[in-house]
Protein backbone atom coordinates (compact mmCIF):
# COMPACT_ATOMS: atom_id res chain seq x y z
CA UNK A 1 0.00 0.00 0.00
CA UNK A 2 1.49 3.52 -1.13
CA UNK A 3 1.86 6.08 2.43
CA UNK A 4 3.86 8.80 0.21
CA UNK A 5 1.68 12.06 0.07
CA UNK A 6 2.44 14.90 -1.75
CA UNK A 7 2.56 18.54 0.02
CA UNK A 8 3.88 22.14 -0.77
CA UNK A 9 7.15 21.26 1.30
CA UNK A 10 8.11 17.46 -0.85
CA UNK A 11 6.63 14.57 -0.52
CA UNK A 12 6.34 12.28 2.52
CA UNK A 13 6.64 7.99 3.56
CA UNK A 14 4.17 7.32 6.23
CA UNK A 15 3.25 4.03 7.02
CA UNK A 16 0.32 1.93 8.59
CA UNK A 17 -0.73 2.20 12.24
CA UNK A 18 -3.68 -0.10 13.05
CA UNK A 19 -6.56 1.96 11.25
CA UNK A 20 -4.85 4.65 10.36
CA UNK A 21 -2.07 5.79 8.74
CA UNK A 22 0.55 7.89 10.26
CA UNK A 23 3.36 10.96 9.24
CA UNK A 24 6.11 11.58 11.75
CA UNK A 25 8.05 14.11 12.41
CA UNK A 26 6.88 16.61 9.54
CA UNK A 27 9.12 19.69 9.33
CA UNK A 28 6.07 22.82 9.75
CA UNK A 29 9.23 25.42 9.82
CA UNK A 30 12.83 26.06 9.01
CA UNK A 31 15.50 24.76 11.86
CA UNK A 32 15.18 27.88 14.18
CA UNK A 33 19.12 27.63 14.93
CA UNK A 34 21.92 29.60 14.26
CA UNK A 35 20.91 33.54 13.27
CA UNK A 36 17.27 32.07 13.65
CA UNK A 37 17.18 31.20 17.16
CA UNK A 38 15.01 33.71 19.00
CA UNK A 39 13.51 34.32 16.09
CA UNK A 40 9.70 33.97 14.34
CA UNK A 41 9.43 30.48 12.28
CA UNK A 42 10.41 30.34 9.36
CA UNK A 43 9.31 28.52 6.32
CA UNK A 44 10.70 25.42 5.67
CA UNK A 45 12.77 24.67 2.79
CA UNK A 46 11.06 22.17 0.17
CA UNK A 47 13.31 18.90 -0.06
CA UNK A 48 13.73 16.96 -2.81
CA UNK A 49 12.57 13.28 -3.38
CA UNK A 50 10.79 11.30 -0.33
CA UNK A 51 11.11 12.10 3.51
CA UNK A 52 11.04 9.27 5.28
CA UNK A 53 8.27 10.49 7.99
CA UNK A 54 7.78 7.00 9.84
CA UNK A 55 10.00 8.34 13.19
CA UNK A 56 9.11 11.13 15.15
CA UNK A 57 11.32 14.04 14.93
CA UNK A 58 13.25 16.27 17.54
CA UNK A 59 11.58 17.94 20.98
CA UNK A 60 12.47 20.94 21.58
CA UNK A 61 15.41 20.81 24.39
CA UNK A 62 14.27 20.50 28.11
CA UNK A 63 15.66 19.59 31.53
CA UNK A 64 15.46 15.79 31.93
CA UNK A 65 15.64 16.02 35.46
CA UNK A 66 12.36 17.88 35.94
CA UNK A 67 10.61 15.33 33.69
CA UNK A 68 12.60 12.12 34.91
CA UNK A 69 13.39 11.75 31.58
CA UNK A 70 10.56 10.18 30.44
CA UNK A 71 10.46 12.54 27.09
CA UNK A 72 13.82 10.96 25.82
CA UNK A 73 14.06 7.55 27.66
CA UNK A 74 13.42 3.72 25.98
CA UNK A 75 15.21 5.06 22.33
CA UNK A 76 12.36 8.04 21.98
CA UNK A 77 12.67 11.04 20.27
CA UNK A 78 16.27 13.45 21.34
CA UNK A 79 16.11 16.76 21.97
CA UNK A 80 17.49 19.10 19.53
CA UNK A 81 16.41 22.64 18.84
CA UNK A 82 15.10 21.65 15.06
CA UNK A 83 12.29 20.46 17.15
CA UNK A 84 9.48 22.55 15.31
CA UNK A 85 7.77 19.42 13.69
CA UNK A 86 4.44 17.68 13.61
CA UNK A 87 2.85 14.47 13.26
CA UNK A 88 -0.33 13.59 11.24
CA UNK A 89 -2.76 10.32 11.98
CA UNK A 90 -5.78 9.97 9.42
CA UNK A 91 -8.04 7.08 8.84
CA UNK A 92 -7.56 4.57 5.44
CA UNK A 93 -4.07 5.32 3.31
CA UNK A 94 -3.91 8.31 1.11
CA UNK A 95 -4.66 6.52 -1.82
CA UNK A 96 -8.61 6.66 -0.23
CA UNK A 97 -7.93 10.05 0.17
CA UNK A 98 -9.27 10.93 -3.11
CA UNK A 99 -12.51 9.58 -3.63
CA UNK A 100 -13.44 10.79 0.03
CA UNK A 101 -14.52 13.60 1.16
CA UNK A 102 -12.52 15.86 3.49
CA UNK A 103 -12.33 15.08 6.83
CA UNK A 104 -12.13 17.27 9.79
CA UNK A 105 -8.74 17.96 11.58
CA UNK A 106 -8.04 18.48 15.26
CA UNK A 107 -4.30 19.77 16.48
CA UNK A 108 -2.89 18.80 19.70
CA UNK A 109 -0.39 20.93 21.89
CA UNK A 110 1.29 19.27 24.63
CA UNK A 111 1.66 20.54 28.08
CA UNK A 112 4.59 20.98 30.13
CA UNK A 113 4.44 24.54 31.97
CA UNK A 114 6.27 25.68 29.03
CA UNK A 115 9.09 23.83 30.00
CA UNK A 116 8.71 20.62 29.17
CA UNK A 117 6.85 18.42 26.87
CA UNK A 118 6.45 16.66 23.61
CA UNK A 119 4.03 15.78 20.66
CA UNK A 120 5.39 12.22 20.44
CA UNK A 121 4.33 11.73 23.95
CA UNK A 122 2.61 7.91 23.66
CA UNK A 123 -0.38 9.26 25.57
CA UNK A 124 -0.81 11.74 22.60
CA UNK A 125 -0.83 8.82 20.19
CA UNK A 126 -3.85 10.03 17.95
CA UNK A 127 -4.65 6.72 15.87
CA UNK A 128 -7.63 6.20 18.46
CA UNK A 129 -9.28 9.13 18.36
CA UNK A 130 -8.65 9.12 14.65
CA UNK A 131 -9.92 5.87 13.53
CA UNK A 132 -13.31 6.21 16.60
CA UNK A 133 -14.06 9.90 15.06
CA UNK A 134 -12.93 9.54 11.23
CA UNK A 135 -10.62 12.78 11.95
CA UNK A 136 -7.80 13.81 10.89
CA UNK A 137 -5.27 14.00 14.06
CA UNK A 138 -2.44 16.19 14.83
CA UNK A 139 -0.16 17.25 17.43
CA UNK A 140 2.90 19.39 17.18
CA UNK A 141 5.46 20.86 18.76
CA UNK A 142 7.22 24.31 19.95
CA UNK A 143 10.28 25.54 21.20
CA UNK A 144 10.68 25.67 25.31
CA UNK A 145 11.54 27.69 28.42
CA UNK A 146 13.84 30.36 27.33
CA UNK A 147 14.16 29.26 23.94
CA UNK A 148 10.39 29.45 23.07
CA UNK A 149 9.07 31.51 26.08
CA UNK A 150 12.15 34.27 26.72
CA UNK A 151 11.36 37.78 26.51
CA UNK A 152 14.58 39.14 24.80
CA UNK A 153 13.01 41.52 22.15
CA UNK A 154 13.61 44.70 24.54
CA UNK A 155 17.38 43.93 24.50
CA UNK A 156 20.25 44.89 22.01
CA UNK A 157 20.86 47.30 19.01
CA UNK A 158 17.81 45.50 17.55
CA UNK A 159 15.21 45.90 19.99
CA UNK A 160 11.86 46.36 18.76
CA UNK A 161 9.68 48.48 21.10
CA UNK A 162 7.27 49.88 18.87
CA UNK A 163 5.55 48.15 15.46
CA UNK A 164 2.55 46.29 14.50
CA UNK A 165 4.63 43.08 13.78
CA UNK A 166 6.32 42.67 17.28
CA UNK A 167 9.34 41.28 14.72
CA UNK A 168 12.84 42.98 16.47
CA UNK A 169 15.28 44.50 13.89
CA UNK A 170 18.27 42.82 12.25
CA UNK A 171 20.39 41.99 15.81
CA UNK A 172 17.31 41.58 17.89
CA UNK A 173 15.28 38.81 18.87
CA UNK A 174 11.66 38.76 18.41
CA UNK A 175 8.76 38.20 21.43
CA UNK A 176 6.15 35.19 21.66
CA UNK A 177 8.40 32.93 19.67
CA UNK A 178 6.74 29.53 20.90
CA UNK A 179 3.10 31.28 20.07
CA UNK A 180 4.39 32.48 16.57
CA UNK A 181 5.81 28.84 16.55
CA UNK A 182 1.81 27.37 16.92
CA UNK A 183 0.10 29.82 13.98
CA UNK A 184 3.37 28.93 11.61
CA UNK A 185 2.27 24.98 12.46
CA UNK A 186 -1.52 26.15 11.59
CA UNK A 187 -0.45 27.86 8.63
CA UNK A 188 1.33 25.28 7.32
CA UNK A 189 -1.74 22.39 8.07
CA UNK A 190 -3.92 24.96 6.01
CA UNK A 191 -1.74 24.52 2.61
CA UNK A 192 -1.27 21.17 3.16
CA UNK A 193 -3.70 18.97 5.19
CA UNK A 194 -5.87 18.06 2.35
CA UNK A 195 -2.76 16.12 1.60
CA UNK A 196 -3.43 13.85 4.24
CA UNK A 197 -7.32 14.08 3.64
CA UNK A 198 -8.32 16.87 6.14
CA UNK A 199 -10.56 19.75 5.52
CA UNK A 200 -8.12 22.92 5.96
CA UNK A 201 -11.92 25.02 6.94
CA UNK A 202 -12.95 22.41 9.12
CA UNK A 203 -9.72 22.76 12.07
CA UNK A 204 -9.90 22.75 15.40
CA UNK A 205 -7.45 23.07 18.01
CA UNK A 206 -6.51 21.58 21.35
CA UNK A 207 -4.38 21.57 24.43
CA UNK A 208 -4.18 20.53 28.04
CA UNK A 209 -2.25 22.69 30.69
CA UNK A 210 -0.10 24.72 29.00
CA UNK A 211 -0.75 23.54 25.83
CA UNK A 212 -4.67 24.46 26.52
CA UNK A 213 -3.20 28.13 27.54
CA UNK A 214 -1.60 28.05 23.92
CA UNK A 215 -5.37 27.54 22.93
CA UNK A 216 -6.65 30.50 24.84
CA UNK A 217 -4.13 32.93 24.09
CA UNK A 218 -4.65 31.57 20.20
CA UNK A 219 -7.95 32.75 20.46
CA UNK A 220 -6.46 36.25 21.54
CA UNK A 221 -4.08 36.22 18.90
CA UNK A 222 -4.66 38.43 15.37
CA UNK A 223 -2.30 36.09 13.28
CA UNK A 224 -4.52 33.39 13.94
CA UNK A 225 -8.02 34.49 13.03
CA UNK A 226 -9.10 32.24 10.07
CA UNK A 227 -6.59 29.40 10.82
CA UNK A 228 -9.08 27.31 13.54
CA UNK A 229 -12.85 26.88 13.61
CA UNK A 230 -13.39 25.23 17.42
CA UNK A 231 -11.02 25.46 20.39
CA UNK A 232 -10.79 22.90 23.39
CA UNK A 233 -8.65 24.07 26.47
CA UNK A 234 -7.94 21.02 28.96
CA UNK A 235 -7.26 22.61 32.28
CA UNK A 236 -5.47 25.16 30.60
CA UNK A 237 -3.78 27.85 33.60
CA UNK A 238 -5.13 31.37 31.29
CA UNK A 239 -3.68 33.70 33.47
CA UNK A 240 -0.04 32.84 32.76
CA UNK A 241 0.38 35.44 30.13
CA UNK A 242 2.46 38.51 31.18
CA UNK A 243 3.28 42.00 30.64
CA UNK A 244 6.92 42.98 28.67
CA UNK A 245 8.57 44.46 32.26
CA UNK A 246 7.61 41.42 33.83
CA UNK A 247 8.76 38.87 30.87
CA UNK A 248 11.58 40.96 30.45
CA UNK A 249 12.62 40.67 34.19
CA UNK A 250 12.69 36.61 33.55
CA UNK A 251 14.67 37.24 30.70
CA UNK A 252 17.45 39.28 32.24
CA UNK A 253 17.63 36.33 34.71
CA UNK A 254 18.50 34.46 31.89
CA UNK A 255 20.93 36.44 30.47
CA UNK A 256 22.20 36.48 34.40
CA UNK A 257 22.79 33.12 34.97
CA UNK A 258 24.86 32.97 31.34
CA UNK A 259 27.23 35.78 32.28
CA UNK A 260 25.81 37.98 28.72
CA UNK A 261 24.87 41.68 29.20
CA UNK A 262 21.37 42.94 27.69
CA UNK A 263 23.64 45.12 25.26
CA UNK A 264 25.25 42.08 24.01
CA UNK A 265 22.25 39.35 24.01
CA UNK A 266 23.37 38.30 20.82
CA UNK A 267 25.99 35.93 22.13
CA UNK A 268 22.91 34.33 23.42
CA UNK A 269 22.83 32.77 19.53
CA UNK A 270 26.30 31.24 20.18
CA UNK A 271 25.72 29.65 24.10
CA UNK A 272 25.20 25.70 23.76
CA UNK A 273 21.17 24.67 23.99
CA UNK A 274 22.75 22.69 27.36
CA UNK A 275 23.81 25.82 29.38
CA UNK A 276 20.35 27.93 27.98
CA UNK A 277 18.10 25.12 29.87
CA UNK A 278 20.16 24.74 32.88
CA UNK A 279 19.62 28.56 33.08
CA UNK A 280 15.82 28.46 32.35
CA UNK A 281 15.52 25.44 35.41
CA UNK A 282 17.13 27.75 37.78
CA UNK A 283 15.15 30.69 37.10
CA UNK A 284 12.17 28.62 36.84
CA UNK A 285 13.06 27.52 40.70
CA UNK A 286 13.52 30.53 41.83
CA UNK A 287 10.26 32.23 40.93
CA UNK A 288 8.74 29.17 41.93
CA UNK A 289 9.82 30.09 45.18
CA UNK A 290 9.64 34.16 45.20
CA UNK A 291 6.74 34.44 42.72
CA UNK A 292 4.13 31.46 43.47
CA UNK A 293 1.28 31.12 41.56
CA UNK A 294 3.49 32.48 38.11
CA UNK A 295 5.46 30.73 36.08
CA UNK A 296 8.84 31.90 34.71
CA UNK A 297 7.72 31.46 31.27
CA UNK A 298 4.60 32.93 29.54
CA UNK A 299 3.49 34.34 26.45
CA UNK A 300 3.89 38.07 26.88
CA UNK A 301 1.14 41.02 26.15
CA UNK A 302 3.63 43.11 23.64
CA UNK A 303 1.22 45.50 22.54
CA UNK A 304 1.61 43.70 18.64
CA UNK A 305 1.61 39.95 18.01
CA UNK A 306 -0.46 39.66 21.01
CA UNK A 307 -1.79 42.84 22.07
CA UNK A 308 -4.05 42.44 25.13
CA UNK A 309 -3.98 39.91 28.07
CA UNK A 310 -6.20 36.57 26.99
CA UNK A 311 -8.38 36.80 30.00
CA UNK A 312 -9.34 40.93 29.20
CA UNK A 313 -9.66 39.33 25.54
CA UNK A 314 -12.60 36.72 26.94
CA UNK A 315 -14.34 39.35 29.17
CA UNK A 316 -14.40 42.36 26.89
CA UNK A 317 -15.56 40.26 23.20
CA UNK A 318 -12.17 40.27 21.87
CA UNK A 319 -11.25 36.49 21.22
CA UNK A 320 -12.32 34.67 18.02
CA UNK A 321 -15.80 33.63 17.55
CA UNK A 322 -15.38 30.13 17.24
CA UNK A 323 -16.83 27.42 19.24
CA UNK A 324 -15.41 26.70 22.75
CA UNK A 325 -15.26 23.43 25.13
CA UNK A 326 -13.34 24.36 28.38
CA UNK A 327 -12.88 22.74 31.63
CA UNK A 328 -10.72 21.23 34.23
CA UNK A 329 -10.98 18.36 36.96
CA UNK A 330 -11.84 18.48 40.33
CA UNK A 331 -8.25 17.91 41.92
CA UNK A 332 -5.76 19.42 39.45
CA UNK A 333 -3.34 20.89 42.48
CA UNK A 334 -2.85 17.50 43.95
CA UNK A 335 -0.08 16.33 41.44
CA UNK A 336 1.78 19.28 42.07
CA UNK A 337 1.71 19.17 46.43
CA UNK A 338 5.37 17.30 46.41
CA UNK A 339 6.37 19.42 43.21
CA UNK A 340 10.02 20.50 43.43
CA UNK A 341 9.96 23.51 42.15
CA UNK A 342 6.56 24.17 43.48
CA UNK A 343 4.73 25.40 40.34
CA UNK A 344 1.67 25.57 42.05
CA UNK A 345 0.88 27.67 45.78
CA UNK A 346 0.16 24.32 46.99
CA UNK A 347 1.31 25.09 51.10
CA UNK A 348 -0.44 27.37 53.94
CA UNK A 349 2.93 29.45 52.92
CA UNK A 350 2.41 29.83 49.15
CA UNK A 351 -0.86 30.25 49.39
CA UNK A 352 -0.26 32.95 51.48
CA UNK A 353 2.53 34.46 49.82
CA UNK A 354 0.26 34.19 46.23
CA UNK A 355 -2.31 36.75 47.79
CA UNK A 356 -0.22 38.82 48.82
CA UNK A 357 -0.66 41.36 46.08
CA UNK A 358 -3.99 40.95 46.43
CA UNK A 359 -6.81 43.70 46.62
CA UNK A 360 -8.01 43.03 51.23
CA UNK A 361 -11.96 42.48 49.41
CA UNK A 362 -10.30 39.84 47.24
CA UNK A 363 -8.31 37.82 50.00
CA UNK A 364 -10.49 38.30 52.51
CA UNK A 365 -13.58 36.96 50.57
CA UNK A 366 -11.31 33.92 49.08
CA UNK A 367 -9.75 32.92 52.89
CA UNK A 368 -13.46 33.28 53.70
CA UNK A 369 -14.60 30.24 51.56
CA UNK A 370 -12.99 27.95 53.54
CA UNK A 371 -14.27 26.75 57.61
CA UNK A 372 -9.91 26.15 57.86
CA UNK A 373 -8.14 28.65 55.84
CA UNK A 374 -4.99 27.50 57.14
CA UNK A 375 -5.00 23.62 56.69
CA UNK A 376 -3.47 21.98 53.57
CA UNK A 377 -6.96 20.93 52.53
CA UNK A 378 -7.49 24.32 52.13
CA UNK A 379 -4.53 25.41 49.89
CA UNK A 380 -4.65 22.55 47.38
CA UNK A 381 -8.02 23.52 46.64
CA UNK A 382 -6.73 27.13 46.65
CA UNK A 383 -3.99 26.17 44.07
CA UNK A 384 -6.36 24.92 41.97
CA UNK A 385 -8.65 28.13 41.92
CA UNK A 386 -5.66 29.95 41.73
CA UNK A 387 -4.02 28.23 38.90
CA UNK A 388 -7.26 26.61 36.82
CA UNK A 389 -10.81 26.74 37.99
CA UNK A 390 -11.37 30.69 38.27
CA UNK A 391 -9.46 31.78 35.33
CA UNK A 392 -11.14 28.86 33.57
CA UNK A 393 -14.44 29.99 34.67
CA UNK A 394 -14.22 33.60 33.64
CA UNK A 395 -12.58 32.93 30.48
CA UNK A 396 -15.83 30.88 29.55
CA UNK A 397 -18.00 33.08 30.99
CA UNK A 398 -16.81 36.22 28.28
CA UNK A 399 -16.45 33.90 25.38
CA UNK A 400 -20.32 32.72 26.32
CA UNK A 401 -21.72 36.21 26.36
CA UNK A 402 -19.82 37.84 23.80
CA UNK A 403 -18.82 34.69 20.66
CA UNK A 404 -22.03 33.36 19.84
CA UNK A 405 -23.31 37.04 19.21
CA UNK A 406 -20.80 37.79 17.37
CA UNK A 407 -20.80 35.12 15.23
CA UNK A 408 -24.45 35.63 14.39
CA UNK A 409 -23.61 38.85 13.99
CA UNK A 410 -20.23 37.89 11.38
CA UNK A 411 -23.05 38.34 8.88
CA UNK A 412 -23.21 36.12 5.36
CA UNK A 413 -25.34 38.10 3.33
CA UNK A 414 -28.49 36.15 3.48
CA UNK A 415 -26.32 32.47 2.32
CA UNK A 416 -26.56 29.26 4.87
CA UNK A 417 -23.41 28.92 7.02
CA UNK A 418 -22.39 25.45 6.41
CA UNK A 419 -18.61 25.06 8.08
CA UNK A 420 -18.48 27.59 11.06
CA UNK A 421 -20.93 26.09 13.79
CA UNK A 422 -22.48 28.76 16.00
CA UNK A 423 -19.93 29.71 18.85
CA UNK A 424 -21.46 28.04 21.79
CA UNK A 425 -19.18 27.98 24.87
CA UNK A 426 -19.80 24.82 26.52
CA UNK A 427 -17.86 24.10 30.21
CA UNK A 428 -17.11 20.62 31.95
CA UNK A 429 -15.73 19.40 34.87
CA UNK A 430 -13.51 16.22 35.10
CA UNK A 431 -14.26 14.06 38.52
CA UNK A 432 -13.88 10.74 37.81
CA UNK A 433 -10.79 9.19 39.57
CA UNK A 434 -9.47 5.50 39.38
CA UNK A 435 -8.52 3.14 42.27
CA UNK A 436 -4.94 4.13 42.54
CA UNK A 437 -5.73 7.82 42.35
CA UNK A 438 -7.78 7.67 45.38
CA UNK A 439 -5.59 5.01 47.13
CA UNK A 440 -2.71 7.76 46.36
CA UNK A 441 -4.42 10.73 47.81
CA UNK A 442 -4.59 12.56 43.97
CA UNK A 443 -8.13 12.10 43.09
CA UNK A 444 -9.11 13.47 39.68
CA UNK A 445 -6.08 14.97 39.22
CA UNK A 446 -4.55 17.22 36.83
CA UNK A 447 -4.31 15.71 33.46
CA UNK A 448 -5.64 11.91 34.43
CA UNK A 449 -8.42 13.06 31.69
CA UNK A 450 -5.93 12.53 28.80
CA UNK A 451 -6.00 9.09 27.81
CA UNK A 452 -9.83 8.71 28.33
CA UNK A 453 -9.66 11.39 25.47
CA UNK A 454 -7.48 10.06 23.06
CA UNK A 455 -8.40 6.57 23.74
CA UNK A 456 -4.47 5.76 25.45
CA UNK A 457 -5.63 3.61 27.91
CA UNK A 458 -2.68 1.66 27.16
CA UNK A 459 0.01 4.42 27.29
CA UNK A 460 1.80 5.39 30.26
CA UNK A 461 -0.30 7.29 31.86
CA UNK A 462 -3.44 4.89 31.05
CA UNK A 463 -1.83 2.25 32.29
CA UNK A 464 -1.34 3.73 35.71
CA UNK A 465 -4.94 4.55 35.67
CA UNK A 466 -5.91 0.76 35.23
CA UNK A 467 -3.68 -0.48 37.45
CA UNK A 468 -6.47 -1.34 40.16
CA UNK A 469 -9.17 -0.75 37.54
CA UNK A 470 -11.89 -0.14 37.53
CA UNK A 471 -11.37 -0.65 33.73
CA UNK A 472 -14.91 -1.63 32.68
CA UNK A 473 -15.43 1.77 33.49
CA UNK A 474 -12.65 3.39 32.45
CA UNK A 475 -13.57 2.04 29.20
CA UNK A 476 -16.81 3.18 29.00
CA UNK A 477 -16.31 6.82 30.21
CA UNK A 478 -13.16 6.92 27.43
CA UNK A 479 -15.64 6.04 25.15
CA UNK A 480 -18.23 8.82 26.47
CA UNK A 481 -15.61 11.29 26.45
CA UNK A 482 -14.35 10.71 23.29
CA UNK A 483 -17.89 10.61 21.85
CA UNK A 484 -18.19 14.29 23.24
CA UNK A 485 -14.88 15.59 21.67
CA UNK A 486 -15.43 14.58 18.18
CA UNK A 487 -18.82 15.39 18.25
CA UNK A 488 -17.67 19.12 18.92
CA UNK A 489 -14.76 19.16 16.88
CA UNK A 490 -17.37 18.10 14.18
CA UNK A 491 -20.28 20.47 14.76
CA UNK A 492 -19.48 22.65 18.10
CA UNK A 493 -21.59 20.90 19.56
CA UNK A 494 -20.34 17.88 22.60
CA UNK A 495 -23.84 16.76 22.74
CA UNK A 496 -23.98 12.96 21.43
CA UNK A 497 -27.44 10.73 21.48
CA UNK A 498 -28.29 10.20 25.21
CA UNK A 499 -25.84 12.68 26.33
CA UNK A 500 -26.86 16.64 25.61
CA UNK A 501 -24.70 19.33 26.63
CA UNK A 502 -26.73 22.55 27.64
CA UNK A 503 -23.95 25.58 26.42
CA UNK A 504 -22.98 27.69 29.24
CA UNK A 505 -23.46 31.22 30.17
CA UNK A 506 -23.54 33.75 32.95
CA UNK A 507 -21.31 30.69 34.89
CA UNK A 508 -24.24 28.29 34.80
CA UNK A 509 -24.66 24.67 33.06
CA UNK A 510 -21.59 22.98 32.96
CA UNK A 511 -21.11 19.00 32.17
CA UNK A 512 -19.67 17.04 35.02
CA UNK A 513 -18.36 13.56 34.70
CA UNK A 514 -17.95 11.10 36.85
CA UNK A 515 -18.31 7.22 37.28
CA UNK A 516 -21.29 7.27 36.65
CA UNK A 517 -20.73 9.13 33.12
CA UNK A 518 -21.79 12.64 31.98
CA UNK A 519 -24.43 14.79 33.13
CA UNK A 520 -25.10 18.52 33.38
CA UNK A 521 -25.55 21.06 36.65
CA UNK A 522 -26.41 24.05 37.17
CA UNK A 523 -23.28 25.70 38.16
CA UNK A 524 -19.84 25.08 40.44
CA UNK A 525 -19.35 26.49 44.06
CA UNK A 526 -21.28 29.42 43.24
CA UNK A 527 -19.61 31.37 46.49
CA UNK A 528 -16.23 30.74 45.23
CA UNK A 529 -16.96 32.15 42.10
CA UNK A 530 -18.57 35.08 43.60
CA UNK A 531 -15.47 35.53 46.36
CA UNK A 532 -13.10 35.37 43.88
CA UNK A 533 -15.07 37.64 40.97
CA UNK A 534 -12.97 40.91 42.23
CA UNK A 535 -9.39 38.81 42.06
CA UNK A 536 -6.31 40.32 39.61
CA UNK A 537 -3.77 38.30 39.17
CA UNK A 538 -0.68 39.06 38.79
CA UNK A 539 0.51 40.30 35.58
Amino acid sequence: MNYVVETASGRLLGESAGPVSVWRGIPFAAPPVGELRGRAPQPVTPWGGVRDATRFGFIAPQDDQRTSGIMTKAGGPEQNEDCLNLNVWSPGAPSSVGGRPLRPVLVWFHGGANVSGASSVPDYDGASLSARGDLVVVTANYRLGALGFGDFSSFGRGASRAGRSGLAGRDGFDSNVALRDAVAALEWLRVNIAAFGGDPTRVMIMGESAGAAMVTTLLATPAAAGLFRGAIAESPPVTTVYGRERSAARAREILDELGIETSEVARLREVPTSLIVRASSAVLARNARDRPGTLAFGQVVDGSYLPQHPLDAFESGRTHAVPFLIGTNDDESTLFKRADPPLLPTSVDLMMKALENADDVSRHNILGTYPRPHSSRAALDFATNWTFRQPVLRAAGGHAAHAARAASDAGTGGRARRTVPRAHTFVYQYGFASRIERLLGLGATHGSEIPLVFGTLGGPIGKVLGVLGPRRTIRRLSAEVQDAWIAFVRAGDPGTPGHAWAPHHEGRSVHRFTADGGHDVAELEPEKREAWSTLVWPR
